[in-house]
C-alpha cells in the first residue's frame, strides 16, 4: 500500500512539473514571460510559471498575498477579514476611533479649514461578485459602515464612497460608454481605484469644497493609455508581461481633458512624500494627507484649486502644516483595510 501511495505521489509531482514546463513553453513561445533576461537564479520566472500552472489548472493563486477572483480579477488578501467580517473592531474601538477623527475635525475647523475623511473602500467591498465563491461575505455592519454611522452623528464629513461607487456602476455616464472604456472603478489586477473611481471622489471634494458641479468628470471622455498588470498581478506573475485581449487585460484609462495645473517641483512619481500643485486663477487651498489611493486623485483634483499639497505617510500625521498654512480644507485619504491602524496612528498638532 505504501509503495502504491509513493508511486502516486511521484506521479503527481512529475505531472505537476510537466504541466509547469508545458505552461512555460507556451508562455515563452507566445512572448508572455521574460525567461531569458540575464537573471542568475531565475526566481521570478520559476514563481511565475508555478503560479500560471496553478491559475490555469485550478483557478487559484499561488501567492498568499493575492486572491484569484472571477474573470481575471485579483484581490489583496489583507482585505479578506473585512470582507468576511472576521476583523470587526469592538464597539469600544469604533467609539475611540470616531472620537479621534472627530478631534481631528475639530482641530481643522479651529484653524479655519473644513475636514473630510475619504475612506477608499476595499475592492471586494465594491465588487463582491468578483470574489471566489469559497469566501462568504460577512453580515452587514462592517468596520467602515459602523464608523461612518458614528461619524455622521458627530457631523464629520465622511462620505459613503462604496454607495457612491455602486450608484456610478449602475448609472454609467453615456460619454464613458461612447469611448468603449471599461466602466470598472478599480483596476482588475491592482488593489487601487482607477481614474474613473478617483473621479467620483474628486467630484465629491470639488463639489463640497468649492461648490463646483459635483459631477464634472461624468461628462468627460476617457482615453485608453495602455494595458498593464497592476501591483497584485506583479506579485503573482513577477516576470510576465500582460497582453491585450483575454480576461487578464487591464486597460488603463485617463480623462482626455482636466483643468490645467502646475507642479511646484516635478515629482519623481505620484508616490513622492510631498507634492505641491498650483493652478493660476483658481481659488482655495487644500492639504491632502494620503496613502497610495491619493495618487490617482492628483491629476484630477489639482486643477480646481489655487494650491494643493499632497503629503504621504502617517508616522505621525503632521498637522502643524494646517496651523501654518491655514488651508480652506483638509482631506485625509486612507484605505478601508487600514482603518484600524488609525487607532495607533499619532497626530502631531504642535
Amino acid at each position: 500500500m505504501k509503495k502504491a501511495q509513493t508511486v502516486i505521489s511521484i506521479t503527481g509531482i512529475a505531472l505537476f512539473f510537466a504541466i509547469v514546463l508545458f505552461c512555460g513553453i507556451m508562455e515563452v513561445s507566445g512572448g508572455g514571460t521574460e525567461v531569458f533576461k540575464g537573471g542568475t537564479a531565475y526566481t521570478d520566472e520559476a514563481v511565475t510559471l508555478k503560479d500560471l500552472a496553478l491559475g490555469k489548472l485550478f483557478g487559484v493563486s499561488g501567492n498568499g498575498q493575492v486572491i484569484a477572483g472571477k474573470d481575471g480579477w485579483l484581490f489583496y488578501s489583507e482585505t479578506l477579514n473585512d470582507y468576511t467580517g472576521a476583523g470587526r473592531m469592538t464597539e469600544a474601538q469604533l467609539k475611540e476611533l470616531a472620537e479621534k477623527i472627530a478631534g481631528l475635525d475639530e482641530y481643522c475647523r479651529g484653524n479655519g479649514a473644513d475636514f473630510y475623511l475619504i475612506v477608499a473602500p476595499n475592492k471586494n467591498t465594491v465588487y463582491s461578485e468578483k470574489m471566489p465563491g469559497i469566501y462568504k461575505k460577512g453580515d452587514p455592519g462592517s468596520n467602515l459602515e459602523l464608523l461612518l454611522d458614528k461619524l455622521a452623528k458627530k457631523n464629520v464629513n465622511a462620505p459613503d464612497l462604496a454607495g457612491s461607487f455602486r450608484e456610478r456602476i449602475e448609472n454609467v455616464p453615456e460619454v464613458w460608454k461612447q469611448t468603449n472604456a471599461e466602466t470598472y472603478l478599480y483596476y482588475k489586477t491592482d488593489t487601487h481605484w482607477n481614474a474613473t473611481g478617483a473621479s467620483v471622489v474628486s467630484d465629491y471634494l470639488t463639489g463640497k469644497i468649492n461648490g463646483i458641479d459635483g459631477d464634472a468628470y461624468a461628462s468627460r471622455q476617457l482615453t485608453c493609455s495602455g494595458n498593464t498588470g497592476g501591483d497584485l498581478y506583479k506579485l503573482l506573475y513577477p516576470s510576465r508581461r500582460i497582453t491585450a485581449g483575454g480576461n487578464e487585460t487591464d486597460d488603463s484609462y485617463s480623462f482626455a481633458e482636466v483643468p490645467d495645473f502646475e507642479y511646484a517641483e516635478e515629482p519623481v512619481s505620484m508616490m513622492d512624500m510631498d507634492i505641491k500643485t498650483f493652478s493660476e486663477g483658481k481659488q482655495g487651498s487644500v492639504i491632502v494627507y494620503r496613502d497610495s489611493f491619493g495618487s490617482e486623485l492628483i491629476p484630477l483634483l489639482s486643477g480646481y484649486f489655487g494650491s494643493v499639497r499632497y503629503l504621504r505617510g502617517n508616522m505621525p500625521y503632521d498637522l502643524t502644516y494646517v496651523a501654518e498654512e491655514k488651508p480652506d480644507a483638509v482631506v485625509l485619504v486612507i484605505a478601508e483595510r487600514n482603518l484600524e491602524q488609525l487607532l495607533k496612528a499619532e497626530f502631531k498638532y504642535d
